[in-house]
């Protein structure tokens, strides 16, 4: 997972890898003998620096609350698509 981390701290800029990342960086944390659950992975630093640059590359930080006009407009459009799609997750 530290390797991981090392390109993603150096720039890594395809969301693909870093996504397998997390997901390998998680599964190795659950398997490490002393995992104690969700608050363990969000914590690791590792985890955090490869998040971190997935972040940055959505250009989340934008998005730093949910009144941020950013977020808000992705709301609206991932609520349309929903609506679109015929789902009914209660909106």
């Amino acid at each position: 997972m530290a390797k991981n981390a090392y390109f993603a701290q150096k720039g890594a800029c395809n969301p693909y890898p870093l996504l397998n990342a997390v997901k390998e960086g998680i599964d190795e944390l659950r398997d490490s003998n002393g995992y104690t659950g969700t608050e363990h992975a969000l914590k690791d630093p590792a985890l955090r620096l490869i998040v971190h640059q997935l972040a940055w590359l959505f250009k989340s930080a934008k998005m730093d609350a949910p009144d941020q006009p950013d977020y808000q407009e992705c709301v609206k459009e991932v609520n349309q698509i929903l609506r679109q799609s015929g789902s009914s997750f209660g909106l």
